[in-house]
């Protein structure tokens, strides 16, 4: 063939050329402090080689010196086909689920595409059938009636695409459009199994039940799992009507898995593939990654195919890996006839030039140049010319040359064949006095020193930076050298405001900025800007400062602060917050701040456990000076003195009931503790109160006898309102309806101010006990049955009482017991410790003595003594004695 023919003729399979750009982005103003540069792949030049323009992202800068060459493959079809390479070739195609994953790209139905118009290219006499599988053939002779049904005496609707010689027709069309028609694929619909739908394909009920484990008692449709044997039932049945010799019948297997979840009714024959029986030689093109093996089963089926006597072309039965590359499948599937078929010829390049610069050297992949290619503006035309050298037996050069036109558009995405690499481009920077600013700068900043910060180490001295004004009327620049100095290069101008002059200053005026630029020399498209507005002189500072109690808890929650005239952002809050300290005992830390319209507030946490409401003299909010705030100038130093705006809330209270003095009673009083010095409360009903266990909430009439120091003040308790008695353990808080304040006038009107729980006075009860009858014989004297019940159920019927009691009536908060020791005149122990029994609520205990002793035996006449001890639950304890006396009559 001469090279008129072969430049007529090239055929190239997606091989890949790649071309790196670089790609950047330009800085916006005062914002972005960095974009990224990046590597941006391009396909195959010769597909660009009828592209009028490449349209590009603006921020692509250049071009790579390494890139892909991709020398192209030839196939030869100049070979007239006999009846010796005409053959029988069946596609076993898996449709499961895991294929939409490891063939996401679909190769499996390009790859038959490219194969069946090949195969028609060189040999039109052979002929083709297919079957698509999952749980089922995803074919149906009822949609198809081409289509041939597996088990016609079934009702089962798996069907598949018979042999088909090429050169026919089928259904009014040619037999390579119908054949490539069944394994068409929907571009955007996916299936059950999340591949691509076939559009002409069957999914519905298939007439077997679901064998997956659970759903069994449902009829099956596709669901995306793998039965390799009813795909080679179809293969096996489709040979049997094949035109061609048994060593001219082939089959080739497209697939990723292993056979899992058939259908119920096909269990029993869920590996009948492995045997390879009555089945031609088989190509298995497998699924899979590198580093995983084919399954055994698989590999067990190769070789059961190579052995079983079929016809002599079965030993060239073969499995291999595959991850899709259609290039390398095309290689291995379009000589599956004894080597005859296709002729591949490869290439290798022998001068690749793009402009004026020619490639340096080659490898198997790539080709090298000494520099990379600087675009020079928005349209950049490169003149691309290949020449590569094909192997014999062609022997021969052949040359490409073609321009690809690159344009830098605004705005527009990088097209979805490109794909980039990213790494951070260079950035400036503004200090002043040492510290950036990434802010408006004061008008006040005169002396600023710009950076630049390249992405990776430079070895120049020095780099050039351009520094202006940004008012187009008054237009001021400086060119300047920036000075390296570790990992950046720096430089440090002066300005003014005034009208642009000649001399070695910056001059700005109102509502201008400062902007700096630099540009790499090398590639003029590289660039970096960076600018800071320039401000007039702020007012700033705090004026005042007060606590507050928001949740009235009795700790302060919240510091509002007033600024001056002028007042900081939110980002300018942020960068005086370490700078914010505070004096005093009280233990106070900074949980966030907020702006406020006329300030800002600063969220607190006090870090203990007694309320304290006031506030002292030595409390200051301190702030030092935050130089380079953000919309410029810079926060000054000062304190101020945090003053009271917290309203009290109860510390503490106790509760005393009144003595009794036989019918008259005192009246009980309420002691007070505040957080804080409070004004004399002279209100009925200043505090409610709530039971803990009825929840009801009730009040007190109270009258001030007493205001002590102002922080407790005492209380006479006139009535209770909606119960009868205070009780220990009840709460009460203030009433914010009534007006208590402290000395500065801040009022509580927080309805969930704090509670505390109340506290009794502890009452010093005084107890007695009285025998009776004394004298008494505890044989005959029979014991009042209103107190004999109420001691052991009534099982001591005779003998003395002894009643323990107490002076005042019993707190309902408060319990007592007491135990009875009885001694003889000489003090042995009669009986030791006995518990006596509670009969009233007043505090009221009885002990029934039977006049024995511990030995069960009546003891003689005579005095003896009984030596009570009492305790009462509120710490109260008592020793009480009184004489017994025995007298048998």
């Amino acid at each position: 063939m001469n090279k008129g023919i072969l430049q007529k003729t090239d055929k190239f399979y997606n091989t890949t050329f790649l071309l790196t750009v670089l790609v950047t982005a330009v800085i916006a103003a005062g914002k972005a402090w960095s974009s990224e540069v990046c590597e941006a792949t391009l396909d195959c030049p010769v597909n660009y080689e009828t592209t009028d323009t490449l349209k590009l992202p603006s921020n692509i800068i250049s071009l790579s010196k390494v890139f892909k060459h991709c020398a192209p493959v030839y196939f030869d079809e100049s070979y007239v086909p006999g009846y010796n390479d005409t053959i029988s070739l069946f596609f076993v195609i898996d449709h499961s689920g895991s294929m939409s994953v490891s063939d996401s790209n679909c190769i499996r139905y390009k790859l038959t595409s490219n194969l069946i118009d090949s195969l028609y290219a060189s040999s039109p006499a052979s002929e083709v059938g297919i079957v698509v599988f999952s749980n089922m053939l995803l074919h149906n002779a009822s949609m198809d009636p081409y289509a041939v049904k597996l088990d016609p005496s079934s009702s089962y609707t798996d069907a598949y695409i018979p042999l088909t010689q090429l050169n026919s027709s089928v259904k009014g069309q040619a037999a390579t459009d119908y054949l490539k028609s069944v394994i068409a694929l929907s571009p955007t619909e996916l299936d059950e199994g999340n591949n691509r739908k076939l559009i002409n394909g069957y999914y519905g009920e298939n007439g077997r039940h679901n064998g997956q484990e659970g759903y069994e008692q449902y009829l099956s449709q596709y669901n995306g799992t793998t039965d390799i044997s009813l795909a080679f039932d179809a293969a096996r049945k489709a040979f049997q009507k094949a035109k061609y010799p048994k060593s001219k019948q082939y089959i080739i297997f497209l697939s990723d898995g292993e056979p899992q979840n058939v259908d119920l009714e096909r269990r029993p024959f869920i590996n009948d593939f492995k045997e390879g029986t009555d089945l031609p030689a088989t190509f298995t093109a497998y699924w899979v990654n590198n580093s995983q093996p084919i399954p055994k089963q698989i590999i067990e089926m190769t070789n059961n195919i190579k052995s079983n006597g079929y016809s002599s072309s079965n030993q060239l039965s073969d499995v291999w890996k595959t991850q899709g590359d259609i290039n390398e499948l095309l290689t291995k599937l379009l000589n599956i006839s004894k080597g005859h078929g296709f002729s591949q010829i490869p290439s290798t390049p022998v001068r690749l030039q793009i402009n004026n610069d020619t490639a340096v050297s080659f490898d198997d992949t790539y080709a090298y140049f000494n520099n990379s290619f600087a675009l020079q503006n928005s349209v950049t035309r490169l003149s691309i010319k290949f020449t590569y050298h094909y192997a014999p037996p062609m022997n021969t050069d052949s040359t490409r040359s073609f321009d690809l036109i690159i344009k830098s558009v605004k705005g527009i995405e990088l097209p979805s064949d490109i794909t980039a690499t990213c790494w951070d481009q260079g950035t400036i920077r503004f200090f002043v006095n040492g510290v950036e600013t990434t802010g408006i700068l004061s008008d006040d900043q005169k002396n600023i020193e710009v950076r630049f910060y390249p992405s990776s180490p430079m070895d120049l001295a020095s780099v050039p930076l351009i520094i202006s004004n940004s008012v187009l009327s008054l237009p001021d620049t400086l060119k300047v050298n920036a000075v390296k100095q570790g990992s950046y290069y720096t430089t440090t101008i002066t300005r003014e405001t005034a009208a642009p002059k000649i001399d070695n200053l910056l001059q700005t005026t109102v509502n201008d900025s400062i902007v700096a630029y630099y540009q790499n020399p090398e590639f003029p498209l590289d660039f970096v800007r960076s600018t800071r507005a320039i401000g007039a002189a702020r007012n700033l500072g705090i004026v005042s400062a007060y606590f507050l109690d928001q949740d009235a808890d009795g700790f302060p929650d919240l510091i509002r602060v007033t600024e001056a005239s002028d007042k900081i952002t939110n980002e300018e809050l942020e960068q005086i917050r370490p700078n914010l300290y505070f004096t005093g005992a009280r233990p106070i830390s900074i949980v966030s701040l907020v702006k406020t319209g006329n300030g800002f507030d600063i969220i607190i946490k006090v870090n203990d456990n007694v309320p304290n409401t006031s506030a002292l003299p030595d409390e200051l909010l301190i702030v030092q000076t935050v130089p380079n705030l953000s919309s410029g100038g810079m926060f000054p130093s000062g304190s101020v003195i945090i003053s009271d705006s917290m309203a009290p809330v109860i510390k503490s209270a106790s509760y005393r009931n009144g003595k009794s003095n036989g019918n008259n009673k005192d009246s009980d009083t309420l002691i007070v503790t505040f957080s804080e010095k409070t004004e004399r409360i002279e209100k009925v009903s200043p505090f409610k109160l709530m039971d803990p266990v009825t929840k009801v909430p009730y009040s007190l009439d109270v009258t001030n006898i007493s205001s002590g120091d102002d922080v407790t003040q005492l209380f006479l308790v006139n009535s209770i309102n909606g119960k009868s008695i205070v009780s220990r353990n009840d709460s009460i808080w203030i009433n914010e309806k009534d007006s208590v304040s402290d000395n500065h006038g801040n009022l509580q009107t927080n309805a969930n101010n704090r509670r505390v729980t109340i506290q009794t006075r502890d009452i010093n009860y005084n107890f007695t006990a009285t025998a009776g009858p004394t004298p008494v014989n505890p044989k005959t004297y029979t014991v009042p049955h209103i107190a004999r019940r109420q001691f052991r159920d009534g099982s001591v019927p005779n003998g003395v009482i002894i009643l323990i009691k107490s002076s005042e009536p019993l707190l309902p908060q408060d319990s007592v017991s007491a135990n009875i020791s009885i001694y003889d005149q000489v003090g042995n122990a009669l009986l030791k410790n006995e518990q006596c029994v509670s009969i009233s609520e007043d505090g009221r205990l009885l002990y029934i003595w039977n006049g024995v002793n511990k030995n069960g035996r009546y003891v003689g006449e005579g005095t003896y003594v009984a030596v009570v001890n009492v305790k009462v639950s509120n710490g109260v304890s008592q020793t009480i004695k009184t004489k017994i006396g025995i007298l048998y009559q």
